[in-house]
């Protein structure tokens, strides 16, 4: 379903929801106003006129249409364009995430995704209840929704390092391959963490150093912070990736140990049968000057192939 959320922040301090982007290129023309749009599951026609009013380039309308990107920071004329990517969870060996869109102006922001996002909501419901988050501009507003989204990796990361600790323990008592097989998804899952964490990593540092235009100065300080935090999550994920590298090694470890133990009873056992094969054989050939007849022999022998595997057990052990 497709949703359309607007805040109008006048100059005079009133706020305003509107309904629909009529009568919106006014609030675009003046300076003392702030504007945001915040898109969900919008329609090739929508973004055509999203496009047009925040008068967007080809290129950023193709990335909003198409939405495969990976997190990036592009710098226009009238605005910055940042591709960045929120976390949903974890499913089975899929992390899944929501790429946000957002186009930073002067004195407009327009975020497009196309799944909801509640870090999100929750961020405009408290600037739409709450003027102060509106008056220090559309970079804030990048701020404090980029801050809920990147705030929202750690209880996920958390999660997933109980989860391996875990996994090391009940692998390392009981090998087993369902254990094994939940190792090799936390192992892609790790991967596609680090594939959307590095890269937005680089897009905070970015934006911390105020190499791009429509970020204030007040506002960079807010985005080091962000970007610390992205490093704080790249260092926990490659640690993590190092302790599933030790739960496969555990695995293995016990599978080998597990095997060399099984080969070990095995080996005993065959060498245990092997003077009893070698007996049965010699006294079983039918000769006649082989003296079975008589009793003595027999029971001398029989004593010999039960104290035998005795012997042998007893040497081994």
């Amino acid at each position: 379903m497709d949703v359309l959320r607007i805040l109008v922040r006048h100059g005079d301090g009133r706020i305003e929801t509107p309904k629909d982007l009529s009568d919106l290129s006014g609030v675009l023309a003046d300076p003392n106003c702030l504007l945001w749009v915040d898109a969900e599951a919008e329609p090739r026609e929508s973004l055509d006129a999203l496009a047009n009013l925040f008068r967007l380039h080809p290129i950023t309308l193709d990335d909003l249409i198409n939405r495969n990107q990976r997190p990036k920071i592009e710098e226009f004329d009238e605005y910055v364009f940042l591709v960045v990517h929120a976390l949903r969870g974890v499913h089975g060996d899929n992390l899944d995430t929501e790429e946000l869109d957002v186009a930073l102006g002067k004195n407009a922001l327009l975020t497009v995704h196309k799944r909801p996002l509640d870090h999100l909501q929750r961020v405009f419901d408290r600037s739409a209840k709450d003027p102060r988050n509106l008056q220090h501009g559309p970079s804030f507003l990048v701020y404090l929704v980029s801050d809920a989204l990147v705030d929202a990796y750690f209880p996920v990361l958390e999660a997933l390092e109980d989860e391996i600790d875990a996994l090391e323990d009940a692998v390392v008592e009981a090998p087993a391959r369902a254990r094994m097989r939940r190792v090799f998804e936390m192992k892609r899952v790790l991967v596609q963490f680090r594939k959307v964490v590095s890269p937005q990593r680089e897009v905070y540092n970015a934006l911390s150093r105020r190499d791009y235009p429509y970020i204030e100065a007040r506002t960079a300080v807010y985005f080091r912070d962000i970007h610390d935090h992205l490093v704080r999550a790249f260092e926990m994920i490659d640690s993590y990736r190092d302790l599933v590298a030790n739960t496969l090694e555990a695995y293995l470890a016990a599978t080998s140990n597990r095997l060399g133990q099984v080969m070990k009873q095995l080996t005993v056992i065959a060498t245990i049968f092997m003077p009893l094969s070698f007996l049965t054989g010699f006294f079983g050939m039918n000769f006649t000057t082989i003296p079975f007849d008589r009793l003595w022999l027999l029971a001398a022998t029989l004593a010999v192939m039960g104290a035998l595997p005795v012997l042998m057990i007893v040497a081994f052990l």
